[in-house]
């Protein structure tokens, strides 16, 4: 039993130690800084105007009660200082009802402690002064009043606890004490008010705790807003605006573009769309990366930002398009200048990871309405007005007029039409010769390709394949030369004619899907005498860009199968010469722009001079293509060049027009002249 007593005692301890502790934690908390939130500061000085107004309607109260039971000087001097202390803190509460308070330190908490201490003292005062000497009907309502003054307080301020413990013990000390003076009855009276202000110090504590509470999850519930805020904001900037360069997306940009045009039609002007694209981007990210490209796309749209009148709409609209748009009032009417402005700044060298990148663009202009009614037409004209700037040599403005939609439509019957003769077979292949410059014998044939369109005729390479390969039909042409190649080739041999080599052109969509090219180059090779007897012509553009890693060990395979690989076109690429060191090449053509221009000046006959050394050197056949008179032909022979081809030897023809070629009827010179020397 006894040590179950004891047990009894220890746990009751422990447990009332917790409480204490609890307790100790809690006070505490509600006395330190952290509890007190410049929320709960405001509040009180808020509910100022209406604590006053309470006092003073109490105060004319009392001494209503009290007139006449107690001597009415000290009374009236009571009530004009209770009057006076209401009106000056009113008059600091206007002087400081406007200021923010956004932290709360210790010497705020007991600046107000200190206010509501001289705010409770008049109350202290009158119960001090007049319990236990008035009569019992005036004391009750005295008593009465000084009770509601005190729960009222106390409830006011457990917003500041400090505070509202410091109205309640000013009024306790005062009451308390002159109920111990009297003595008798209302030594049982303070007991009551003890309790009394125990219960309201609770009433503080607890209420003083749920704001504590109600603070945290307003705190928590301001965080989570303001990250929810800041979420939306970054989810509307995702589906606004362009990560990369920060300026407004396609779908932000036809947004505004919407409201523009609602704007100046009302205001009876007119507006401008600027589609500007950036030239050969794509080389510099296939050359130098994609962080080196969205570096230059930056200092794009700064510098397009900079340049463009503060109301225009600057957008980033696809990889590297950009677009804007500007009134003709922001302007001057001036556009033309705005867009050289842009043209020039853009085209300002840029110094990307420490290297010096020069990149220009293009820019195509269309108005609104008086080139379009509404924005998909004016998008749609500008888009024109830039694929012009593009055809005319890139770095250029183009602005929009009815025959560049006139030929865009055109092009889109044409491509129909590509489409169409697809299936039903209206390509011819075409021959030209070739001859050795330093014997005049027959050496072989370039096959190009011809259109015969039903309504246009007979149409030659760049009438048709540039479109062909923009819209996309350029693989099913190719397979088509290959093929058609072979079957002439095959004819001259059941024939009995040797062409001795036919050279084809070999597209870049061929090369970067070579399981479909090895496809082909299998069944050709299942006859032996067709694979001696083909020469796969490339161009620079073929091993350039995204996609061609692999293209210089296909050609290497290609070669090792027996197919000799020849550089067209050589001589206007950037890139010519790293091209003869990495690729297995076997022959050069020299580009007819420099046969033509052999005479022109004498620098043209330098290089071509050094373009024929270097390839004789690497043991490079050299082919110069473009050979149109008898002068062009002696140069060319003296410089070294081993085969010639042009209009001199003979026009492309078809197939059953160059059988004079095989029959062995017809070599270069004709007979009983003299060939020039390939020195």
């Amino acid at each position: 039993m006894p040590t179950g007593f004891g047990d009894l005692i220890a746990g009751r301890w422990t447990v009332a130690r917790r409480k204490l502790l609890r307790l100790r934690a809690m006070l505490r908390w509600m006395f330190s800084t952290r509890s007190i939130g410049a929320d709960r500061i405001r509040d009180v000085v808020r509910l100022s105007p209406l604590a006053m107004t309470i006092s003073i309607i109490n105060a004319l109260l009392s001494t209503w009660g009290l007139w006449g039971s107690v001597d009415s000087g000290p009374l009236l001097i009571w009530l004009f200082a209770t009057l006076a202390l209401c009106g000056f803190i009113l008059y600091r509460w206007t002087k400081i009802r406007k200021r923010r308070v956004d932290r709360v330190s210790r010497r705020v908490i007991n600046r107000v402690s200190v206010y509501t201490a001289v705010l409770a003292l008049p109350w202290a005062w009158l119960t001090f002064a007049y319990v236990g000497s008035v009569p019992v009907q005036r004391e009750a309502i005295l008593l009465g009043i000084a009770a509601g003054m005190s729960a009222g307080g106390a409830i006011l301020m457990a917003r500041v606890p400090p505070a509202a413990l410091t109205f309640l013990l000013v009024f306790l000390t005062a009451f308390v004490g002159k109920c111990m003076i009297v003595g008798g009855i209302y030594s049982i009276i303070a007991l009551f008010t003890l309790v009394y202000f125990g219960f309201l110090c609770a009433i503080v504590f607890n209420y003083a705790q749920l704001l504590g509470e109600r603070d945290a999850s307003l705190r928590t519930m301001g965080v989570q807003m303001a990250a929810l805020n800041k979420a939306r904001d970054e989810v509307a900037k995702l589906a606004a605006f362009d990560t990369v360069t920060g300026l407004a997306n396609r779908l932000e940009f036809n947004n505004r573009m919407q409201e523009f045009s609602g704007r100046v039609l009302r205001e009876g002007d007119c507006m401008h769309l600027l589609l500007l694209d950036v030239d050969h981007f794509k080389n510099v990210n296939d050359t130098m990366g994609h962080s080196a490209g969205d570096k230059l796309l930056r200092t794009f749209a700064e510098r397009l930002r900079d340049t463009s009148p503060g109301d225009a709409v600057v957008a980033r609209i696809g990889g590297d398009e950009f677009a804007v748009l500007v009134s003709d009032t922001a302007v001057s009417g001036d556009i033309e200048g705005l867009a050289g402005e842009i043209l020039e700044e853009l085209s300002r060298p840029t110094d990307v990871d420490g290297l010096s990148v020069t990149s220009a663009c293009s820019i195509g202009v269309a108005r609104f309405p008086h080139d379009a009614a509404d924005c998909e037409k004016l998008m749609s004209y500008a888009d024109i007005a830039l694929y012009g700037a593009k055809e005319a040599g890139r770095r250029e403005v183009c602005f929009f007029d009815s025959q560049m939609h006139r030929n865009i439509q055109t092009a889109d019957s044409l491509e129909r039409d590509l489409r169409d003769t697809l299936g039903e077979g209206g390509f011819e292949m075409f021959y030209q010769p070739q001859f050795d410059l330093a014997t005049g014998g027959f050496s072989g044939f370039e096959a190009l390709i011809r259109w015969l369109h039903p309504k246009r005729g007979l149409l030659a390479p760049n009438m048709f394949l540039p479109l062909a390969e923009e819209r996309g039909v350029m693989l099913e042409i190719s397979d088509f030369v290959l093929s058609r190649c072979c079957e002439d080739l095959q004819r001259f041999l059941d024939m009995g004619y040797d062409p001795v080599r036919i050279a084809i052109n070999i597209h870049a969509a061929q090369l970067k899907q070579p399981s479909r090219l090895l496809e082909h180059l299998d069944r050709i090779e299942r006859t032996p005498e067709l694979a001696g007897r083909l020469a796969l012509e490339i161009t620079e553009g073929c091993v350039i860009g995204r996609g061609t890693e692999g293209i210089p060990r296909l050609l290497t395979e290609l070669r090792d199968r027996g197919y000799e690989i020849s550089l067209d076109d050589f001589g206007t690429g950037y890139a010519s010469l790293t091209h003869l060191k990495e690729l297995p090449v076997d022959e050069i053509k020299i580009d007819k722009r420099f046969t033509h221009g052999l005479f022109d000046k004498s620098h043209n006959v330098a290089i071509v001079k050094a373009i024929i050394d270097m390839a004789q050197a690497l043991d490079i056949r050299v082919v110069a293509e473009g050979i149109e008179s008898e002068e062009q032909r002696v140069m060319l022979a003296e410089l070294g060049a081993h085969v010639g081809q042009g209009y001199l030897y003979g026009k492309p023809a078809f197939r059953t027009r160059i059988l004079k070629y095989l029959e062995g009827e017809r070599a270069y010179p004709p007979p009983g002249e003299t060939l020039v020397s390939a020195g």
